[in-house]
């Protein structure tokens, strides 16, 4: 009489139920957000340690929350059949889940719906020169570029270098100003959570000695810059120095290697101009006669203008 009323029930629901040790276990995971439905589009790619909320219209016994397993798959409840899912949209696995209820013989026409719980911590991390470091959850696919403007955009002290940085793959550099102005998926890629974003800062070169604005000045819109610019940064040279006798301070495979450069030569077009990589150092050298006749110049000069004031107060 049992096995007579196990089999109409059977035919009515289409549901064999199986003792209550065959459902599945779901192992608790951390580091994952709850997000809302809504948040979620439906493009989202599923991953491992997502949990996928699952709703069997009229067989609430097989409705629940499943968890992808390391290997990306979700069984349904009371279900043998291992279903793929990590990779795929939430739309594309619907049927595949229909498939596996009536495979395993848990229902006969399923209707299924599937959504996103919760989805394991994917994180994007930002950082370096950019106006607001931070971390943010690839709740859904974006771009090189949507996610640095989520971060603000590169602050003024960036270069003109990314460094895209992805676990299991060599790393990407990606020049900001060709990620600004193409449309080439190749310079502007998608991320999918795990990945880490530094935007480097402007490299610097150095200008001191006999200059009028000695100091550091940095590279923006490159990674050199010609020793003409560095000194037009620089206010150009005091009249005591010797130009011709510049050195330039170039670190190359952690020794300082160091070059003269003649700096008339090139103003006057008889020598090229040189180029200055970032941490450079362009040195000019003072001529210790001509900055001791300069001072004594100044001197006399301030002499003059002291005597001649004293000569007008006394003919008052």
């Amino acid at each position: 009489m049992k096995f007579l009323v196990s089999v109409f029930v059977f035919a009515i629901s289409g549901v064999a139920v199986l003792p209550a040790q065959q459902s599945l276990q779901l192992t608790p995971m951390v580091n994952e957000i709850a997000i809302p439905n809504s948040v979620v589009s439906d493009n989202y790619l599923i991953g491992k340690g997502d949990l996928l909320g699952v709703t069997v219209y009229g067989e609430p016994e097989l409705s629940g929350n499943l968890r992808v397993d390391d290997q990306g798959c979700i069984r349904m409840p009371y279900g043998n059949t291992e279903v793929p899912v990590a990779g795929k949209e939430v739309s594309a696995i619907r049927p595949a889940l229909e498939q596996a209820l009536i495979k395993d013989r848990l229902a006969l026409h399923p209707r299924v719906e599937v959504w996103v719980e919760k989805v394991r911590s994917r994180p994007v991390v930002i950082m370096g020169a950019v106006r607001n470091p931070m971390t943010l959850e690839a709740t859904h696919p974006i771009t090189l570029l949507e996610a640095l403007s989520k971060a603000g955009g590169t602050a003024e002290l960036a270069g003109d270098t990314i460094v895209l940085q992805r676990s299991g793959q060599p790393d990407l550099t990606i020049a900001a100003n060709a990620l600004l102005k193409s449309k080439n998926p190749a310079i502007d890629p998608l991320l999918n959570g795990g990945e880490q974003i530094r935007v480097i800062p402007a490299g610097k070169i150095f200008v001191a000695g006999s200059v009028k604005l000695p100091g550091a000045f940095e590279i923006n819109d490159g990674s050199q810059l010609s020793v003409l610019r560095a000194l037009a940064m620089a206010h150009g040279w005091l009249p005591s120095a010797r130009p011709d006798d510049a050195i330039l301070i170039h670190e190359q495979d952690g020794k300082s290697v160091r070059r003269r450069v003649r700096l008339q030569k090139i103003l006057k077009h008889k020598a090229p101009d040189v180029q200055m990589a970032a941490s450079d150092i362009l040195y000019i050298p003072d001529d210790a006669h001509k900055a001791l006749a300069m001072s004594l110049l100044k001197g006399l000069g301030s002499a003059a203008v002291l005597g001649l004031g004293y000569a007008a107060a006394g003919a008052l």
